[in-house]
């Protein structure tokens, strides 16, 4: 958070605020995205964030931030999911510490949304091969959608996953 309204928001950021501005109305939200190349669910999460807490820039990167948090603990679950608690520690420590993710978690744009639901997409199919159950289909269900509605280059990582569900399918490992 330290730095959070360090530099000056530049212009997809305004162009984010003002898109997803309280004043407007779901379907103005909606109509006005018809023209945006991005998914809407980072802004209507923005509108409703913004209309309950205010419309300043500290209360729209802040938005972002909490995401970026979420994605270092999301980090640390994926790890764990994956190997073990160590490996979960690990994974959120060089999360925490990556210029990138440090730097999109300051700016009011929906790539650290894709992100964080892009870890917690792969550790529910992580969970999903290993504990079948409608649970996680559901919870992988969820927070796949959540990943492609916040960014279409989330379809980059259901291909990748179904890729890997092709493989240990084709090898017999499920």
């Amino acid at each position: 958070l330290k730095g959070l309204t360090f530099q000056s928001s530049w212009f997809d950021e305004l162009l984010s605020v003002t898109q997803s501005s309280p004043g407007q109305s779901f379907s103005g939200i909606i109509t006005t995205l018809q023209s945006d190349p991005h998914p809407p669910l980072f802004y209507l999460g923005l509108h409703y964030w913004m209309s309950i807490f205010g419309y300043t820039e500290t209360v729209a990167r802040l938005f972002t931030a909490l995401a970026g948090i979420g994605g270092v603990a999301a980090m640390y679950w994926l790890g764990k999911a994956c190997l073990n608690r160590s490996a979960g520690y690990i994974a959120s420590l060089f999360t925490a510490l990556n210029y990138f993710n440090l730097y999109y978690s300051q700016e009011v744009r929906p790539y650290v949304f894709l992100f964080l639901f892009t870890a917690l997409s792969y550790g529910f199919l992580i969970r999903l091969l290993r504990t079948p159950g409608k649970k996680y289909i559901v919870l992988y269900g969820l927070s796949t959608a959540l990943m492609l509605y916040s960014h279409y280059y989330g379809l980059i990582h259901l291909l990748t996953q179904c890729i890997c569900l092709f493989i240990l399918l084709a090898f017999d490992n499920i």
